[in-house]
């Protein structure tokens, strides 16, 4: 099924004008065929990457935080 799926894909990407959305679309799905086949045949992948988001957000959130943290003069207001 995937692969008529596939094979079809290519044959319309032949027909559509690369720059159309219809175009971009086919592309994409085209690019990242063995990818999608790679995590059908594979149980143990994650389909997202909330968990690794999850991780890094408190650190990019808190990283403008704290950017001037510990330095006194950074507490003053101008006059």
């Amino acid at each position: 099924m995937l692969n008529n799926i596939s094979a079809w894909f290519v044959q319309e990407l032949e027909l559509t004008l690369p720059k159309s959305l219809i175009g971009k679309a086919i592309s994409y799905a085209v690019r990242f065929r063995d990818r999608l086949m790679a995590y059908i045949f594979s149980g143990h992948l994650e389909i997202g990457n909330n968990l690794m988001e999850n991780v890094f957000r408190p650190i990019v959130l808190g990283g403008k935080n704290w950017l001037l943290a510990g330095l006194h003069d950074a507490a003053q207001t101008p006059p």
